[in-house]
């Protein structure tokens, strides 16, 4: 019988070895958002998801030792609409241990946080998961065209 490892969550850190590993994946998944950024703008970029406090900041989610997946809330991730903040941003689960319910947990747990942190509307942009989102309450504010992806730009009220 195979031992279920329990997830844990915490704030990503500056100085932690899980943000090289965020900045691959994120580079890998989301690059063609940013051409021409080389990996080592996408790590300066991440560090500035790291505020404990305010907003930006990131979650990261881990199995045992092992990075699973992340989440942020940050500002202007979405340049053609920059009066819309702040953003659920950089939802990412490993790829092989997507369906294992890891997003769904990260989620939630985003969810409850960003109310605590004052957060009363919150936007997302998806190419890929907007029945998923929706399902949560999530409201499709418009369809766009963004770097050649098709995408549904989200809207979730806090009541």
């Amino acid at each position: 019988m195979a031992l279920e490892l329990e997830l844990r969550i915490e704030k990503l850190q500056q100085d932690s070895p899980a943000l090289l590993e965020l900045a691959k994946w994120f580079h890998a998944e989301w690059g063609h958002y940013h051409p021409g950024q080389e990996l080592e703008g996408r790590v300066a970029d991440t560090k500035k998801l790291c505020n404990h406090d305010k907003l930006p900041t990131t979650w990261v989610a881990y199995r045992g030792e092992e990075l699973v997946g992340s989440v942020a809330l940050t500002y202007d991730d979405l340049p053609t609409r920059p009066a819309l903040n702040p953003w659920l941003a950089s939802f990412y689960i490993k790829k092989e241990l997507r369906g294992a319910g890891i997003g769904s947990k990260l989620f939630q747990y985003v969810m409850e946080e960003a109310p605590r942190m004052g957060i009363k509307d919150l936007y997302l942009y998806t190419h890929d998961r907007e029945t998923m989102y929706a399902r949560f309450g999530w409201k499709v504010m418009e369809r766009t065209n963004f770097c050649g992806d098709d995408i549904a730009v989200m809207h979730y009220r806090f009541e």
